[in-house]
């Protein structure tokens, strides 16, 4: 809705920037790691139906400056905070962790869902990064775990990729990477 002026009823128009478009999109089956590049503005990569297809491990996350050629992978790499509620209602707060969590198991029935945010990936100062997981476990039809929080990496750099992985294993996953205009 725009206006067309003093006196004049708005007019419905496309006010141009600012909404979200679709980057890429698609599945990836028995993977260790979901890489991607190309990332110039705020990114939100969305993985849906995570599943494990061997092993188990903690999640987490790197980020690259040479476009995914090398991903950033060091103990001192990234600073993570985050927190977490049970189903049963415990809670958890981690600060200074080095991976974003451990929602993902051997099993296969186990349903993993993670949504990351980098505000200002190409920036000249640290890019930050949150991020929110919900996991349900394959034998109960009720979510187990809610785990959220935030990251840094921990030298200013112009990042232009992103990794999702797995410590162990690897797993399957639909995605979808939406940017901002």
């Amino acid at each position: 809705l725009t206006s067309t002026g003093a006196g004049s009823p708005p007019a419905f128009e496309d006010a141009s920037g600012g909404a979200w478009a679709v980057k890429t999109s698609g599945t990836v089956s028995s993977v260790a790691n979901l890489d991607i590049t190309g990332i110039s503005k705020w990114t939100q990569i969305r993985l849906f139906n995570m599943r494990s297809t061997s092993g188990s491990g903690d999640v987490f996350f790197r980020t690259s400056s040479d476009n995914g050629s090398s991903f950033d992978s060091g103990a001192s790499d990234y600073d993570y905070s985050r927190d977490q509620i049970g189903f049963q209602g415990t809670t958890q707060n981690a600060s200074s962790v080095s991976t974003v969590g451990h929602p993902y198991s051997s099993t296969t029935e186990d349903d993993c869902m993670i949504i990351v945010d980098i505000p200002n990936p190409t920036g000249t100062s640290y890019t930050i990064f949150k991020w929110q997981m919900i996991h349900a476990d394959g034998g109960d039809s009720t979510p187990t775990l809610y785990r959220f929080g935030m990251g840094i990496r921990a030298s200013s750099a112009d990042v232009d990729a992103f990794q999702i992985g797995v410590a162990s294993g690897a797993f399957s996953a639909s995605y979808i990477v939406t940017e901002l205009n």
